[in-house]
């Protein structure tokens, strides 16, 4: 195949001469590369990529989630956030879903407040989107969930446990807390 033997060549540069390489490559054919090489590799050429092409490159990575995912463990949390950023909702909730909630939360912790709630918005409930908030400290949960849905965050208030769930709503901001005590009281 074209992108492993592409990945071969390209294998032992450094991960910025790489970077140079990719960049010039269409999106689609530049992350099939990535998925070729070894994940340190692809993780090492993600690094010094800026984050908005970064961000291109995984959402293209992404027709693969878990290969994706498992390169995007290998980044620090808060260069996968900042990637996360520029990804599309569909590609990074397909990505995160794949990791142990524990994980996501630890990543989408550096993501913009609004990223998050987009990717928490566009997350299957019961699989994915609870267990992620139910990660996540209380104070950054509440941030989040202020941009999500007040219907989505009755769901997820409704699905965690009587302390968080609590917690959850005492968290959000008064008039956030109103609209949500009407989806909970009015289903």
């Amino acid at each position: 195949m074209a992108a492993e033997r592409a990945a071969r060549l390209v294998g032992p540069l450094s991960a910025v001469a790489v970077r140079e390489v990719l960049i010039r490559a269409k999106p689609k054919v530049a992350a099939a590369i990535l998925l070729a090489l070894p994940g340190i590799t692809a993780a090492s050429v993600l690094a010094v990529t800026p984050s908005r092409i970064a961000g291109g490159l995984l959402d293209e990575m992404a027709v693969r989630p878990r290969e994706t995912a498992s390169v995007l463990r290998m980044l620090s949390a808060a260069r996968a956030g900042k990637a996360l950023d520029y990804m599309r909702l569909g590609e990074s909730s397909a990505v995160l879903g794949t990791l142990a909630p524990a994980e996501a939360a630890r990543i989408l912790a550096h993501a913009d407040i609004r990223t998050a709630a987009g990717i928490i918005t566009t997350m299957p409930l019961a699989s994915a989107a609870s267990p992620l908030v139910g990660a996540m400290p209380i104070e950054r949960a509440c941030r989040v969930l202020v941009y999500v849905p007040p219907a989505t965050i009755a769901d997820l208030v409704k699905a965690s446990p009587t302390p968080r769930a609590d917690h959850l709503l005492n968290g959000l901001t008064p008039p956030a807390r109103t609209q949500v005590l009407r989806h909970l009281t009015n289903p």
